[in-house]
């Protein structure tokens, strides 16, 4: 269920986050989309209003919308967790979200968004 991710990342355990910046208004209905589309790969999915967690069957995958009332940006982040030496996986985890969340932008070609990664061992 959902109180399995923690806002806490437990100790000796890696955060692998990717987000995106959308810039202005923020798509109707673009997270629920993507929360959507993201069923053909996350399993045993569960939704909670501006987040969801699903499991790709060997990870976890936290989605998370936040809008940031100063900028009047809106931000969605998608973040994975497990050993360091499993960054490939982690990786692949992030990046099929990613890769869906880019498709989903193509439908609004008027949207700037830029995509950044969280991880302080990515930067």
């Amino acid at each position: 269920d959902y109180n399995t991710w923690s806002e806490e990342v437990p100790e000796d355990v890696e955060e692998l986050q990717v987000g995106c910046q959308v810039f202005g208004s923020f798509p109707t209905g673009l997270f629920q989309r993507l929360c959507s589309n993201a069923h053909k790969f996350l399993r045993y999915r569960w939704d909670r209003g501006d987040r969801a967690l699903g499991s790709t069957g060997t990870r976890l995958v936290h989605l998370q919308h936040r809008g940031d009332k100063q900028t009047n940006h809106d931000h969605i982040t998608m973040a994975t967790r497990g050993q360091a030496e499993d960054a490939s996986d982690l990786w692949a985890a992030v990046l099929r979200v990613q890769h869906e969340l880019e498709l989903l932008l193509k439908d609004y070609p008027a949207v700037v968004s830029e995509f950044y990664v969280t991880c302080h061992h990515c930067l």
